[in-house]
């Protein structure tokens, strides 16, 4: 669980409350915070740092001690309601005095305000928190979390089950779209993770940390109350190793009937099977595979060893092909998706100097090294689409994720971070993974080559941005709040298709040619059909906007969009 940050900030009124906190009269027992190394490390330890989204922070994040805070509460009698509110819903917020981040001066007044009124009243009768800046904002390297995911397997998942009495429905729901309701749907359970990702692609769903607080927390609340058996409501009593080291494995646990088979023969493609040279192919000769579901049941700890995406069948997500890594490495695996006029990456890369080289010496790599071992040099001389975005090298790790290494959205309509992209935002830190691809490009590059060269990207990113689809769109929103376009439809007015076209193939050609250096992209395909669009775009704009002209639409322009509403499972609900 990770709280919001602090950020000081300066101001009158906090000020005279610091002098009188500090000059009233009256002892003041202040906790030496060092004087303890053992209070320094647990699973309760959260870095409250979450102004740092909303701007630099000016003093080091707060070390708060979650388990110091509860155990100092409970000897007064009080409870987490003293900190946590409650939602609409009535659940407990994972988040302190508040159930949602505002502004930057609301949330840093919350912290201020309430944590050092709590630590006056407290001071009174006992050992306290501080109430100077100083005391909270600091660096303190000895402060260490041990926090440690907590693995619901099925063990824990028979012992909830047994103490709802086999009420699956406590936990478990689908969000019914005819009627906006979360149901439960028997025969469907799932784990918690296949809707409630980190990341959730819509607003209405909670991330798997809120859902499970929430959810969890409430529960146990709620049964600790009617003084039944319950789980923890700590931080430590979930998360901390020693504790969950301490809960009780069951030696039997009943299976889970889904309708899954004992055993299943997986069958080869009854088609013919592509070999690693293009061109050649094969007829399957390989037999069917006995595959002992039930066994693998008993010997994994939960499903979701497997089931990663859900509980269905391995061929609703997987075709059946020969699962070689031969063939993931090759450029051609990415062409049937990444290629046109606004995504042409593989023609992109076909340009660049290291398709040329892949073109003139494909037949020399090794593309069927083991995992981890393909390396620059020795296995191949240029790198292909997963050398880049996916396979190990050097000390970068290899990655199913995409998104990893990646530093600008070029795909965005605004070149934006990966994390700051609203339609699919990535977790991570950008500077973080652009390490990860200079570590790649030092394979075979210098720091100069590879400093140069994103210096140059960088350029051609803001060039793009602030050149051509700010002054773009800034009048596109000029032309609708003048009612000189209309909103009804999209793509049946031709302003509408210049702006389009000129961030979705002209914009992306440029950026995506540059980052790649295909030099005809980047340029000829690229920044000047940019500057032609934006011309014609600019200017028969400016003429409707002097005029007063409505664009003329076309009347029968063929399947022009009827309904502009954002897919709320994409972006959330407006």
């Amino acid at each position: 669980m990770r709280k919001g940050t602090v950020k000081t900030k300066s101001g009158g009124m906090l000020i005279v409350m610091m002098l009188v906190l500090l000059f009233s009269a009256g002892a003041v027992r202040i906790e030496d915070r060092s004087s303890d190394a053992q209070l320094k490390t647990g699973a309760g330890l959260i870095v409250i740092d979450v102004l740092k989204k909303t701007g630099p922070l000016e003093r080091p994040p707060v070390m708060f001690f979650h388990s110091r805070h509860t155990e100092a509460l409970a000897k007064i009698n009080r409870d987490c309601s003293v900190c946590h509110g409650a939602d609409e819903k009535g659940r407990l917020s994972p988040k302190f005095k508040r159930a949602a981040d505002t502004d930057r001066q609301t949330v840093t007044d919350i912290y201020h305000v309430n944590c050092i009124a709590c630590h006056r009243e407290l001071a009174e009768t006992q050992k306290s928190g501080p109430l100077t800046c100083g005391d909270c904002h600091r660096e303190d390297p000895a402060a260490a979390s041990t926090w440690t995911a907590l693995t619901f397997d099925k063990s824990l998942h028979y012992r909830h089950v047994k103490a709802n009495e086999e009420k699956c429905e406590s936990c478990h729901h689908e969000f019914d779209k005819k009627t906006q309701q979360l149901v439960y749907a028997k025969g469907k359970e799932g784990a918690c993770v296949y809707c409630h990702q980190e990341n959730p692609a819509d607003e209405k769903t909670l991330a798997l940390k809120q859902a499970a607080h929430f959810q969890c927390i409430g529960c146990h609340r709620d049964r600790m109350a009617d003084n039944q058996l319950a789980g923890p409501d700590s931080c430590v009593g979930c998360h901390d190793a020693d504790y969950q080291a301490g809960i009780k494995v069951l030696d039997t646990v009943p299976r889970l009937e889904r309708g899954q088979p004992d055993v299943v023969l997986i069958h080869p493609d009854e088609k013919t099977i592509q070999q690693t040279t293009p061109g050649e192919a094969r007829p399957s000769t390989m037999n069917p595979v006995p595959f002992d579901h039930l066994s693998h049941e008993t010997a994994n700890a939960s499903c979701k060893v497997c089931h990663h995406a859900s509980l269905e069948s391995c061929t609703s997500c997987h075709t059946r092909h020969r699962f070689a890594v031969s063939e993931a490495r090759r450029p051609e695996a990415c062409d049937s998706c990444h290629l046109g006029p606004d995504h042409p990456q593989i023609e992109i890369y076909e340009e660049s100097k290291h398709g040329t080289l892949y073109k003139a010496f494909r037949d020399e790599f090794n593309f069927d090294a083991a995992p981890g071992t393909w390396s620059p040099g020795t296995d191949y001389r240029a790198p292909t689409c997963a050398v880049c975005h996916m396979s190990g090298s050097g000390k970068v790790m290899g990655t199913h994720d995409v998104t990893e290494r990646i530093s600008w959205e070029t795909q965005a309509p605004l070149t934006v971070r990966p994390a700051d992209f609203k339609p699919f935002p990535a977790d991570n830190d950008w500077q973080v993974e652009r390490e990860k691809m200079k570590n790649v490009c030092r394979s075979c590059h210098g720091d100069s080559w590879i400093n140069d060269f994103y210096q140059g990207f960088d350029k051609a990113v803001e060039e793009y941005n602030e050149v051509y689809f700010k002054p773009a769109k800034a009048t596109l929103d000029e032309l609708y709040a003048k009612n000189l376009l209309d909103k009804a439809k999209f793509f049946d007015e031709h302003l509408e298709l210049q702006f389009y076209e000129l961030w979705h193939h002209e914009g992306r050609r440029a950026r995506m040619g540059t980052m790649m250096m295909a030099p005809d992209y980047a340029w000829w395909h690229g920044f000047y059909e940019c500057k032609s669009r934006f011309n014609e775009f600019m200017e028969e704009a400016e003429h409707l906007i002097s005029t007063g002209q409505k664009a003329y639409i076309y009347p029968n322009y063929p399947n022009a969009t009827g309904d502009t509403t954002k897919p709320e499972k994409i972006f959330g609900k407006p």
